[in-house]
């Protein structure tokens, strides 16, 4: 039972888009703390708010929520404008920023959409980058075949798997 109760939430999954408009909570803690109430230590996160460099309220939050639950990962991907600034969530400093690489056999180049570059304070972001261009994927208007998509949205996910081994890793006391 006490087992049953530990992993009874592995899988948190939150579905905000209201038609085809994003409805965001102002507070993101009631994103959060259930998932966290839950067990859920891993936050992966492939949507956000406006392009800036700076460091918003929005990236406070996630600070403030990193800060006062050391054992939660937030991974935010960086968004796909490379001529321009990051999410204004991805500026946060105690999360994980995620950019895009090609998904070639090295994954050294960086994506043409994902951005890079220096956040008001001097910080470079994005974290992190990983393979988030031409992401295979079901294609739902056809059920037996296969669309390529592009985006932070598709690396971040990644990032969030490979946290998870890392941490298993960790917590099963390997190292």
């Amino acid at each position: 039972p006490d087992a049953r109760r530990r992993y009874a939430r592995r899988l948190d999954i939150w579905d905000i888009p209201t038609g085809r408009t994003l409805h965001v909570l102002d507070d993101y803690s009631h994103y959060w703390d259930p998932a966290y109430a839950g067990g859920a230590r891993i936050n992966s996160n492939s949507w956000g708010t406006s392009d800036t460099t700076t460091y918003t309220l929005k990236a406070r939050m996630h600070d403030a929520y990193s800060w006062t639950h050391r054992d939660f990962l937030i991974l935010r991907s960086a968004g796909n404008n490379a001529i321009g600034p990051l999410r204004s969530e991805a500026v946060a400093k105690d999360i994980l920023s995620i950019g895009a690489t090609l998904n070639d056999a090295q994954g050294e180049t960086l994506a043409d959409f994902s951005p890079i570059g220096t956040t008001d304070d001097g910080r470079i972001k994005p974290d992190l980058v990983l393979p988030g261009d031409c992401v295979r994927g079901p294609d739902i208007s056809t059920p037996t075949s296969y669309v390529c998509l592009s985006g932070t949205s598709f690396s971040t996910p990644l990032a969030a798997a490979s946290a998870a081994l890392v941490r298993d890793y960790f917590q099963k006391g390997y190292y």
